[in-house]
């Protein structure tokens, strides 16, 4: 008898779920497709503002400004550029502040990785603020530095 492939709505019921839940070699990747919007950037951008990220900005700049936006993840959202100074430590930069530019592209790229690098379903709105600060360290640095 040969083993049914489950659906995605069998892997809704908790059978299916529970079996597919067991730890196993892993022998392939997918990517998952998702679009995303100027308001996503914004609402991660603001996330990870309002979260952990403020733990390693020490402040921010506007570098490009977007008319008529109001806050600062906003002006990511509509095109904008930030400056981001970092005073933590950092050790290829012997401890003194740096800087770094945060655009949209940024947010995106951390976003893919971020989504390689968890288990992250599409779902935009399942982001919290620690998994945004993660996906702009990911989008600056390439790497989660900062916990």
């Amino acid at each position: 008898m040969t083993k049914r492939v489950p659906t995605l709505l069998d892997l809704r019921t908790s059978a299916f779920r529970d079996e597919c839940d067991k730890p196993s070699e892993l022998i392939g990747m997918i990517h998952i497709p998702a679009y995303v919007t100027g308001y996503h950037v914004e609402c991660i951008v603001d996330a990870a503002f309002s979260g952990d990220s403020n733990l390693w900005i020490n402040t921010v700049h506007v570098v490009k400004d977007v008319p008529e936006t109001k806050c600062m993840a906003e002006k990511i959202g509509k095109g904008g550029t930030l400056e981001l100074m970092v005073d933590a430590f950092l050790p290829e930069h012997n401890d003194k502040p740096v800087s770094f530019t945060l655009t949209a592209a940024h947010v995106i790229s951390g976003l893919q990785q971020f989504a390689m690098c968890h288990q992250f379903t599409g779902e935009l709105g399942d982001i919290d603020a620690s998994d945004a600060d993660a996906i702009l360290q990911y989008g600056i640095f390439n790497e989660l530095i900062f916990g």
